[in-house]
C-alpha cells in the first residue's frame, strides 16, 4: 500500500503584542525630559550680545542635544517590537489585498480591451451613418436645386420674371441648397459597454511632448535641483546670481 505524503501547512507565527516595562520606560523618559520646557524658555529669552552669552546659549543647546537622545534610548526597543507586530500585520493584510488586486487587474484589463474594441466599432459606425446622412443631404440639395432651376428657367421663358430677377432667384436657390447640405443632424453611436455596479472603469488621458519650445511658459517649471547644485558648487552669491538670472542667493 502506497504511503501518501502530505505537505505540511505553513504556520505563521504571530509576534507577541505585550510590551513589559513600557510604562516604566515612559515614566523615566518623562522625568528626564521634563527640563525641556525650561530650556526652551531660556533659549527663547536669551539675547546673544557677547562671547559669554554665546557660550551660555551653546551649553543649553548641548544639554537639549543630549536630552534629545533619551526618547530613542528609552523607547527604541519597544518601537522595534511594535514594528515587528506592524510588519507582520501589514504582511498578512497585503497578502489578501494583493491577491484581490491581481484578480481586479486581470479582470479590468479584459474589460478595458473589450471597451476599446466596442468604442472603436461605435466610432466607425457613427462615421458611416453620418457620412451617409451627409451624402443624402447633398443629393437632396442637388435634386431640389435642379428642380428649382427648371422652375426659374420656365418662369423666365414664359416672361414671368426678368433676367435680373432670375439671377437673384438662382442665388437664393444656391443658398437654400447650401443650407440643406449643412443642416444635417449628426448621430452619436454609443458603445455597447454596460455599467457594472461596484466596478469603476476610468479613462486615462495621456500626453507626450513633441516640441518643448512651443510649450507656454506657464506650464514650465524651473529645475530647482540643477539650480541648487550650481549654487552649492559656486558658493558665491554674486557669481551664482550672475550665472542664473532671476534667483536670490543667501547662506545660513
Amino acid at each position: 500500500m502506497a504511503t501518501q505524503i502530505t505537505k505540511p501547512q505553513q504556520i505563521n507565527v504571530i509576534p507577541a503584542t505585550d510590551l513589559p516595562g513600557l510604562q516604566s520606560a515612559i515614566a523615566e523618559m518623562e522625568s528626564q525630559c521634563a527640563v525641556l520646557p525650561v530650556l526652551r524658555e531660556k533659549v527663547n529669552s536669551i539675547v546673544v550680545t557677547d562671547a559669554g552669552t554665546y557660550a551660555q546659549l551653546g551649553q543649553w543647546v548641548a544639554e537639549a542635544t543630549a536630552i534629545k537622545k533619551v526618547p530613542d534610548f528609552k523607547l527604541g526597543s519597544f518601537l522595534s517590537m511594535a514594528r515587528r507586530v506592524v510588519d507582520w500585520l501589514r504582511t498578512e493584510q497585503n497578502k489578501h489585498i494583493n491577491a484581490a488586486e491581481e484578480i481586479i487587474g486581470l479582470g479590468k484589463g479584459k474589460m478595458a480591451d473589450y471597451k476599446r474594441r466596442e468604442t472603436a466599432l461605435a466610432q466607425a459606425e457613427e462615421r458611416r451613418i453620418n457620412e451617409e446622412r451627409r451624402k443624402a443631404a447633398e443629393l437632396q440639395a442637388a435634386e431640389e436645386r435642379k428642380a428649382r432651376e427648371k422652375e426659374i428657367a420656365k418662369q423666365l421663358k414664359d416672361g414671368e420674371i426678368k433676367k435680373r430677377e432670375a439671377e437673384q432667384l438662382r442665388k437664393q436657390a444656391d443658398a437654400e441648397a447650401e443650407v440643406t447640405k449643412q443642416n444635417v443632424a449628426e448621430v452619436t453611436v454609443k458603445p455597447s459597454v454596460p455599467v457594472v455596479g461596484g466596478v469603476v472603469m476610468r479613462t486615462n488621458w495621456k500626453f507626450e511632448i513633441v516640441d518643448a519650445a512651443r510649450i507656454p511658459r506657464s506650464f514650465c517649471k524651473p529645475d530647482e535641483v540643477a539650480i541648487g547644485q550650481l549654487v552649492r558648487l559656486l558658493k558665491e552669491k554674486e557669481r551664482a546670481e550672475r550665472e542664473i538670472p532671476g534667483i536670490r542667493v543667501w547662506s545660513e
